[in-house]
């Protein structure tokens, strides 16, 4: 689905955030290099934990628990990953740290908007749902091992 992770942005934040005219502020390439390196680990651990081995449900699997994300607009780190979707979130948000680093150093914008008075965790979650659903979701085969 093409523009899944915008979809799962726009979802969450009018879950979460009713300032329709607010102050605006954009996220980093460097922003989204430090939230997926936490992310990365916390999937990496989660798979570990349930020895979890990707299977190709392990996609939807992940969309699927992304959208309910967004669709409750839970934000408050209570979060587990499910079993089925953790190695795909491994390889989404180790894609990520990667590429957000490459896209930073060509100096290419983000450009991403957030409500600029939106507390930080929810604005990381917001992030988190953008790219594993989006510019994440299309990781190169390399990154399928």
């Amino acid at each position: 689905m093409k523009d899944f992770g915008t979809l799962l942005l726009r979802m969450f934040f009018a879950k979460n955030w009713s300032a329709e005219d607010g102050p605006t502020e954009y996220a980093t390439w460097e922003d989204v290099t430090a939230v997926m390196f936490d992310v990365a680990k916390m999937a990496t651990q989660a798979a570990d934990k349930y020895e979890a081995v990707w299977e190709p449900g392990a996609v939807e699997a992940l969309d699927t628990w992304l959208m309910e994300i967004a669709e409750s607009g839970q934000f408050d780190g209570r979060t587990t990953v499910p079993r089925d979707a953790a190695r795909e979130m491994e390889r989404r948000a180790k894609y990520a740290v990667v590429a957000s680093e490459l896209e930073a150093k060509r100096g290419s914008p983000l450009n991403l908007p957030f409500p600029a008075e939106a507390p930080d965790d929810m604005k990381g979650w917001g992030l988190v749902l953008y790219v594993l659903g989006g510019p994440a979701r299309d990781y190169p085969e390399q990154f399928a091992t």
